[in-house]
């Protein structure tokens, strides 16, 4: 077992972070002091499992099991979690925007929390479209179970998703349908050829990136969109999904004000503030659960337009 240690510029919270996995339907995570992933390297040339915790000086140090890559995995976990933005940027947009200020205050050092990759956000997208979030979730362990990995690390353990090419060798899964199965096939393929790569998606104009992902079998706007802000982990970009304005509107009776970036052109976190008024309010901040009457990004992702 190896360890590496990232220092977060600006407020961050594993313990909120590890509150939000807790409430994510694709986490399907029951919380504690210690946050575990188990997923496929960018690169896939193995698996990975982290165990995360936060010291006294808020440094967060992972303990990993598997891949050797350590700078490759360092990088995944600190995207998975926001932790490769300056989060400064974030709050200055709060000392500006009185709408996400208070909410910054309410749900202090939560950022962004993702999914492992756009590959892990592609196969969830398949998994999920027009079922129930517990038959998705069986889906996905039943898929880690015939064909993923499960590896442990500080006496436990988190199942992981098959490599591309497992994926791609996989000719059938109980309880999947043939044409979820021939979509699957479609994502490792496009995982294979590199259209998936996160860092890729990141660099492109979000017109073009979302293009890209809808040229993948059963991948319409929606999950475009959600591979692109929660796989990839776009900053600088907001869905134009009307139902992520109610947050907005239940909390201040109006959109907020915090289009305008912060002097460094917003590159840092600029996006953050719309997963302030939307994912981050969504929860409760001390169970982690749904706010009532605020519909969440979790309805929204699991209930999404039909793909086309």
């Amino acid at each position: 077992m190896t360890s590496f240690v990232i220092r977060p510029l600006g407020a961050f919270s594993l313990a909120a972070s590890i509150r939000f996995a807790a409430g994510w339907p694709p986490a399907d995570f029951e919380g504690g002091d210690v946050l575990r992933l188990g997923f496929a390297v960018d690169d896939f040339s193995a698996h990975a499992e982290v165990a995360l915790r936060q010291d006294g000086a808020g440094d967060v140090v992972g303990d990993v099991v598997g891949s050797h890559d350590m700078v490759a995995v360092e990088r995944q976990v600190a995207r998975i979690l926001g932790l490769d933005a300056d989060g400064r940027a974030y709050l200055e947009i709060g000392n500006r925007d009185e709408v996400v200020g208070r909410l910054q205050e309410r749900y202090q050092g939560l950022r962004p929390v993702c999914f492992h990759s756009p590959y892990e956000a592609a196969v969830w997208s398949v998994l999920s479209n027009r079922i129930a979030t517990p038959v998705a979730r069986r889906l996905r362990t039943t898929l880690c179970e015939a064909a993923g990995t499960t590896l442990e690390v500080d006496g436990a353990s988190a199942p992981a998703l098959p490599l591309p090419t497992k994926l791609l060798a996989l000719e059938e899964l109980a309880g999947l349908p043939a044409e979820k199965m021939r979509r699957l096939h479609g994502v490792a393929e496009a995982a294979l050829a590199g259209d998936l790569d996160a860092e890729r998606l990141r660099s492109l104009p979000p017109e073009v990136a979302l293009a890209s992902l809808k040229r993948i079998r059963g991948i319409g706007d929606f999950y475009a969109g959600l591979i692109l802000i929660r796989g990839a982990a776009m900053r600088d970009y907001v869905l134009p999904e009307p139902r992520l304005k109610a947050p907005s509107r239940c909390t201040t009776g109006q959109a907020s004000r915090s289009s305008k970036p912060p002097r460094d052109g917003g590159r840092s976190a600029r996006g953050w503030p719309s997963c302030c008024e939307a994912p981050l309010n969504e929860h409760d901040p001390k169970t982690g659960r749904a706010a009532p009457g605020i519909p969440s990004p979790s309805a929204v992702f699991d209930n999404p337009v039909p793909a086309r």
